[in-house]
């Protein structure tokens, strides 16, 4: 017996389209993440997919991961590095901590992080401890920071591994 045919308003019609567009952003916005944490990390797209499925903040996180994309390309360019993979014991609490962040002033401070991570002439005065001690900090700590640099021309790695060495 055939199923009887249930006539569709406009607005349920839109409804459905509105949900098949999400679908399809939801997979594109996937493959964006893991894309970009598999270049991180050295690892194919679909070694990464497990670190972003099922993330309740997935869209958020996409964003910020776009963001950081943007300002690590831009400093491994400016500073002539050709990026290698990082390791993922590092790799993974980094990207988890810097893709928690949304505050502009911090962002900052992880991207320039997680180029040096990927930095093979810097990634080795990448420590754990740096993870930590930017969580700790605030936005105006970011901008401080900023301003230090601009005023001293210390490296933000040099100004962070003395706030990690005085408070860790």
């Amino acid at each position: 017996m055939p199923l009887p045919i249930i006539p569709v308003t406009d607005e349920q019609a839109k409804a459905v389209q509105k949900l098949a567009d999400f679908g399809t952003t939801v997979i594109e916005e996937t493959g964006q993440l893991a894309r970009y944490v598999g270049r991180v990390l050295g690892t194919t797209p679909e070694d990464a997919v497990g670190l972003v499925i099922g993330d309740p903040l997935h869209f958020v996180r996409t964003a910020i991961a776009s963001k950081y994309d943007g300002w690590i390309t831009r400093l491994h360019r400016d500073r002539d590095v050709i990026p290698e993979p990082v390791s993922p014991s590092l790799a993974i609490p980094l990207l988890r901590a810097a893709y928690d962040e949304s505050r502009p002033e911090l962002q900052e401070l992880w991207a320039q992080l997680i180029a040096a991570a990927m930095d093979p002439q810097r990634a080795n005065r990448v420590r754990r401890s740096f993870i930590d001690t930017i969580q700790r900090l605030d936005p105006f700590d970011g901008l401080v920071l900023k301003e230090l640099y601009a005023a001293t021309g210390a490296g933000t790695l040099s100004l962070i591994r003395e706030i990690s060495s005085s408070h860790g």
